[in-house]
């Protein structure tokens, strides 16, 4: 930073970070959200002929990063009735390093897939209802947001937050997505409720749902 004409931090957090650590150069410090490349696909709507939501996550599955208290809540639910296991599929493209990935492959409504390329993933994105955006459960997330998280607002699909980060969960929100926190099961289920309920009633895409960030604007914001 001291030698720089310009230091750009892609989060609000690790930019207000960075400028207590070095007060005396914090005027070259400055916040510029990313954006992503918008690729054309076809969007499909968000009701599907045989009422099955699906949720779908693009990427990997580690450590403090997983679905845990996800699948924990879901599984009450179907416990309560109040969503049929046929009527919901969670599917993962990418790899899943868990001690307990054997107990996420014998769920019913659960299916994962190898890695492929990104332009393949956002693909499959398309025929999802909700994009799960999971970060890790403890202080990394705080001062980090997905890079995926701006290809999913590109795709103009729901968002289903499973977050750690105060700057990404007002972002998700004013993008018109749901959030939970990731280490709590009572907002875990109660945003998953509130998803069902909207799909349900067909209410997803009452709201505008479109990204903020175009990529060349935000460059020409670091550049400027």
């Amino acid at each position: 930073i001291n030698i720089s004409h310009r230091t750009i931090f892609v989060t609000k957090s690790a930019a207000s970070s960075a400028k207590k650590r070095n007060s005396k150069n914090k005027n070259k410090i400055k916040l510029v959200y990313p954006g992503s490349r918008k690729y054309s696909f076809k969007n499909n709507p968000a009701m599907h002929k045989n009422k099955v939501i699906e949720f779908l996550h693009l990427g990997t599955l580690y450590g403090e990063r997983n679905l845990d208290l996800f699948f924990k809540a879901l599984d009450e639910l179907i416990a309560e009735n109040f969503i049929e296991p046929k009527n919901i599929k969670v599917r993962n493209v990418g790899d899943i390093y868990l001690e307990n990935k054997k107990e996420y492959i014998k769920k019913e409504y659960f299916e994962s897939k190898t890695s492929t390329k990104r332009i393949n993933a956002l693909k499959k994105a398309t025929n999802a209802t909700f994009l799960l955006l999971v970060q890790h459960t403890d202080d990394r997330s705080q001062e980090t947001i997905p890079y995926k998280f701006y290809d999913y607002m590109n795709l103009g699909k729901p968002i289903f937050g499973l977050l750690n980060n105060p700057e990404l969960t007002e972002m998700i929100q004013d993008y018109g997505g749901i959030t939970s926190k990731s280490y709590d099961l009572i907002s875990v289920k109660l945003a998953l409720k509130k998803s069902i309920k909207l799909f349900n009633e067909s209410k997803l895409y009452r709201s505008n749902l479109d990204s903020k960030f175009d990529m060349k604007t935000q460059l020409k914001k670091a550049i400027r």
